[in-house]
């Protein structure tokens, strides 16, 4: 039977049936024998670079048929150190380079590298072994190497445009972990209630691929909870007998991916008890089926809910636990209030305790346990503390309601009494005055409810508006005022309009008829108690004032007059731009105008009372001539004629002493001409800059401390002294380059600037081997001595290269020993020994240096905590009793 691979060639083949060249092509193509990985992309004669990501499932580093390909990896292709296309893996692993996607195309008989970086490494996983086989079969194993924190394929495309699709990157994951969780969807129900329990086991390996096989849950109801249902439906199943029977559920969940793939089981129960119901479950997996559990301390989860237990007064409630739980602390809220396997609950409140297990492991409550008064209704008096203005009245009605209100009897505290769960009172107090009622329920298992209310009585405000006098077309500000402190509201009359919302004053509109006028406002209070004033307004005339106009020439000034024609003693306050002629005086010269055109100016008269009005007149300016400079070219290169050309007049003088319109320059500097109109004997003057550019001094720096690099490591080449455009040999632009070369190459530049002028020049960047590894290390979790777990896990590299010395540190990121202090590496191999077992996952960075120090690569494990656990539940149950 042809597999997918297989059957992908067929295909392919199919599609050239017409050519016999084609047809032979394909049936070679599809003859490649089973157990090749899928998804080999590229025809055979088209000049590409490719193939695919694919997780090493058995870490043996060699592609089989099952091994799954890895998407959404980005891919990069480098050529002589310089970033020339990247790419993204797709849905089946595979990626391709072609000239679609490759910067100025992909070459022929060129060296790439194909490069994927560390920290885009798929979660969890390293580089698997690299060319197991020896390339007997390159299509099937993994050609990437450790070249400090990138994984590189070195591949040079042939010289006659055939495809090279066998360069793959294989990637290793870890062992399975089935996580059970349980809870509950309530935390506390009432007796006879329904509660649902949701059950979700998760495999929280690190990889889709890490599956759990012949996963079953089971799930044991304590027997205070009677099973409804449940979503799928269980296998039920009892333990025990008589009153001690309790029903197990079972499910059978089949098979759960890695990556914290998840299935869900949703279990309905009635809760038939009062006090802390529990709910135990268990999930296992087929040991034989997939990769074994590293992790099995969470295999089992219990959830609980709470049913309230009523107290009354005069009872009591026994809690205890079994004996063989000790140091057992109870807990009333936060407060600790006894000790011992058992406490006697009398007042109500929220229980818990903690306590002790086999071998000292600690144990505590899931769930509270939850003691509750009787009930005792609602009751409420409407409105609450309400405020009235003095001389008024209030209606007050006391309601009962909620469990044990539908009937009683309601006393006032003045004594009046209402055989119902409602009764109102109307009242007219003189002062502030409080009010209580008390509900008496005739309903059992009730208790009285009293609440109370306060009448304030507030005052009446006394308020004053203050008058104005005003000049005509001008408003009018009137101002409230209340003697009493407090927070008041104004309400004017017509024709009064508020400064702002809520404000205490208020305005006219402009008034143009001389008289007088009343107007009031009307104060209320906070409480909203309310009182009126009135004031009145008085409107004088305004004066009617004239200026006179002038006609100047640029650069001169203008004197304007002002006169009123009604008889009376006057102040003249003019606009901007004129300044009067003696003090009080009704002239004012205008400054030295330029500009050409006609500007408006104004002036104001003020009569003795107060009252103005302004008058308008304008001043026109002749213009000047406006001289302007063309240049041939602002900026040139030394030697190089600028022609300076000056137009808007008849007659030129220039600061070279020159008096035609145009001159010639060929030294930097600042020229003015004088241009002039010799109709109106007008001037004025303009200046140009003009600079001569001198060849370009170059330098080259890099980002790098030095030019010598680690191979993988990046540098960006900065070149210096250029203002022009920067080509680079690589035929990339700009003044910056950025390259990550792995043999020591040389960079050259030529600088052109915008005037023509140019330079040249190089930089070497070179380039020391970085430390690398054939085999992924091997990590070791610590040993177990019991409950407790020996530090002594431990990480070894076999099959080193280009490595001196050895260091590590916890974390992703490296802190450990420098060269120096780091251990030396023997026969090309390296363990570190004596780790201290973690409580999680926990990662560790091992820096591999070369000879000297001068290089180094970082590499990233992860040690698994050994599970060495106590055997204690996680829940310890109580059981409850009436006392008395």
């Amino acid at each position: 039977m042809m597999n997918n691979y297989q059957s992908r060639r067929a295909t392919f083949a199919t599609m050239w049936i017409t050519s016999l060249f084609w047809l032979l092509s394909a049936v070679a193509w599809a003859g490649s024998p089973p157990g090749n990985p899928p998804g080999r992309t590229g025809a055979p004669n088209a000049l590409s670079i490719g193939n695919r990501l694919f997780q090493d499932y058995n870490r043996n580093g060699i592609q089989d048929a099952t091994d799954p390909g890895i998407a959404n990896v980005p891919v990069y292709l480098y050529e002589n150190g310089v970033l020339r296309g990247s790419t993204t893996s797709a849905a089946d692993g595979s990626y391709q380079f072609s000239s679609t996607n490759v910067t100025n195309g992909l070459k022929a008989s060129t060296a790439y590298e194909v490069r994927v970086l560390r920290s885009d490494f798929p979660s969890g996983m390293s580089l698997t072994r690299q060319n197991v086989n020896g390339n007997a079969n390159d299509a099937t194993d993994s050609d990437a190497q450790l070249v400090g924190n990138l994984a590189v394929i070195s591949v040079t495309t042939s010289g006659s445009d055939q495809a090279s699709n066998n360069n793959d990157f294989g990637f290793s994951a870890g062992d399975p972990d089935l996580s059970i969780t349980k809870t509950s969807n309530v935390s506390s129900v009432t007796l006879g209630s329904n509660v649902s329990f949701t059950i979700q086991v998760t495999n929280v390996a690190a990889n889709a691929t890490d599956v759990a096989t012949g996963v079953t849950v089971k799930d044991t109801l304590d027997l205070g909870l009677t099973y409804v249902s449940s979503s799928p439906a269980a296998t039920v199943s009892t333990v025990g007998s008589g009153s001690a029977t309790q029903t197990v559920l079972t499910w059978s969940l089949g098979t759960i991916s890695g990556a914290n793939s998840s299935s869900t089981v949703t279990v309905t129960a009635t809760a038939n008890a009062e006090g802390v119901l529990f709910n135990t479950a268990y999930v296992t997996a087929d040991p034989s089926s997939g990769l074994p559990e590293f992790n099995v301390s969470n295999n089992v989860s219990r959830a609980c809910v709470t049913v309230p237990v009523k107290l009354c007064a005069g009872e009591g409630y026994v809690a205890s636990i079994p004996a063989s739980f000790s140091n057992v602390t109870w807990y009333r809220g936060n407060t600790q209030v006894a000790t011992g396997n058992s406490y006697t609950i009398t007042q109500a409140g929220s229980y818990s305790y903690t306590a002790s297990g086999t071998g000292g492991c600690g144990a505590s409550s899931c769930c509270p346990i939850v003691v509750e008064d009787g009930v005792i209704p609602t009751l409420a008096i409407t409105p609450s503390n309400p405020a009235i203005c003095a001389g008024t009245s209030v209606s007050l009605t006391a309601s009962a309601t909620g469990v044990g209100s539908s009937a009683g009897t309601m006393t006032w505290s003045d004594g009046t009494t209402v055989a119902a769960n409602t009764s109102t009172i109307v009242r007219t107090p003189v002062s502030t005055t409080a009010y209580s009622v008390t509900f008496t329920s005739s309903e059992y298992g009730t208790c009285s409810a009293s609440t109370s209310t306060t009448v304030t009585v507030n005052p009446n405000p006394v308020v004053t508006l203050t008058s104005a006098t005003i000049c005509a077309g001008t408003t009018a500000t009137l101002s409230a005022s209340v003697a009493a402190a407090g927070t008041y509201t104004y309400a004017f009359s017509s024709g009064l309009t508020p400064t702002a919302p809520g404000s205490a004053s208020a305005t006219t509109a402009a008034l143009t008829t001389a008289g007088t006028f009343p107007y009031s406002v009307t104060a209320t209070s906070a409480e909203g108690c309310s009182s009126t004033a009135t004031a009145s307004v008085t409107v004088n005339p305004n004066p009617v004032v004239t200026l006179t106009s002038a006609t100047i020439c640029a650069g001169t000034t203008a004197t304007l007059s002002a006169s009123v024609a009604a008889a009376g003693t006057y102040t003249y306050a003019f606009s901007t731009g004129l300044t009067p002629t003696a003090a009080g005086s009704a002239d004012a010269t205008t400054g030295v105008l330029s500009a050409t055109g006609t500007t408006t100016y104004s002036v104001t008269a003020i009569s003795a009372e107060g009252c103005s009005s302004t008058a308008v007149a304008s001043v026109t300016v002749d213009p000047n001539p406006v001289a302007t400079i063309t240049a041939s070219s602002l900026t040139a290169c030394q030697g190089t004629n600028i022609l300076l050309t000056s137009t808007g007049g008849n007659t030129f003088s220039w600061s070279t002493g020159e008096t035609t319109a145009s001159i010639s320059v060929t030294v930097s500097g600042t020229y003015s001409v004088t241009v002039g109109n010799a109709t109106t004997g007008c001037t004025s003057t303009t200046n140009v800059t003009v600079t001569v550019l001198p060849t370009p001094v170059l330098a080259v720096t890099t980002s790098a401390p030095s030019a010598t690099l680690c191979a993988g490591v990046s540098t960006t080449l900065t070149v210096s002294g250029c203002s022009g455009n920067v080509v680079w040999s690589t035929g990339d632009t700009g003044a910056s380059l950025l390259v990550q070369p792995l043999v020591t190459t040389t960079y050259s530049l030529t600088c052109t600037l915008s005037t023509g002028c140019s330079a040249t020049t190089a930089v070497t960047v070179n380039v020391n081997e970085a430390p690398a590894y054939d085999d992924p290390a091997t990590v070791t979790a610590a040993t177990c001595a019991g409950a407790t777990a020996n530090n002594d896990a431990r990480i070894a590299f076999a099959t080193l290269r280009n490595t001196a010395k050895a260091a590590y540190s916890m974390g992703t990121t490296y802190t450990g020993p420098d060269f120096n202090g780091a251990t030396a590496v023997s026969s090309n191999s390296i363990t570190f020994s004596g780790l201290a077992n973690p409580n999680t996952r926990q990662a560790y960075t091992v820096r591999l240096y070369s000879a000297g120090g001068s290089c180094f690569t970082d590499v990233v494990v992860y040690l698994n905590p050994a599970q060495c656990i106590c055997p204690t539940p996680k829940c310890v149950p109580v059981v409850i009793r009436k006392t008395r």
